[in-house]
């Protein structure tokens, strides 16, 4: 086991090798890189806001709560209680960034929703449409808002 003090100006402070065992400092470089991608490291990534889904569910074992992070794929984790989920969804995303940095992984981070501007295009078949127009007229809106209520639901 390797204890390898990095400081940000790239110097060393402190090596401790609990085996005896020389370090190069070509080691030193990659068990940095281990612990970091693009200098961001694990409390990076662990303040950052991500989303989380909170389910609550009911199987043969009983009711517990289901939690899963959005943006990284597979992180989940349940409790009996919310609090507890979102214990436990904090360890689980500690290893799966840990596990990430370690091998070089993409880590994924949550997108701002100001970054989208709230419309796109979409091409549907011209009996569709007619058939959109039609149903907003009986409702008396518009198309766009029609749209809106069909895809929210």
């Amino acid at each position: 086991m390797h204890i390898v003090l990095w400081h940000k100006d790239n110097t060393i402070s402190k090596i401790e090798n609990k085996m005896g065992l020389q370090i190069t400092k070509v080691e030193m470089m990659i068990m940095s890189n281990l612990n970091s991608v693009g200098g961001k490291d694990l409390a990076y990534y662990m303040n950052l806001p991500y989303t989380f889904k909170l389910q609550k569910m009911t199987d043969e074992s009983g009711k517990f709560f289901f939690v899963k992070v959005l943006e990284l794929d597979g992180c989940m984790s349940d409790g009996k209680t919310t609090e507890e989920a979102m214990d436990n969804i904090k360890e689980a995303m500690e290893g799966w960034i840990e596990v990430a940095l370690e091998f070089g992984d993409k880590i994924p981070e949550p997108v701002n929703v100001d970054d989208y501007s709230g419309k796109f295009v979409v091409r549907i078949p011209k009996t569709l449409h007619h058939r959109l127009v039609h149903e907003a007229s009986l409702e008396g809106v518009s198309l766009n808002q029609y749209a809106n209520y069909k895809l929210s639901q």
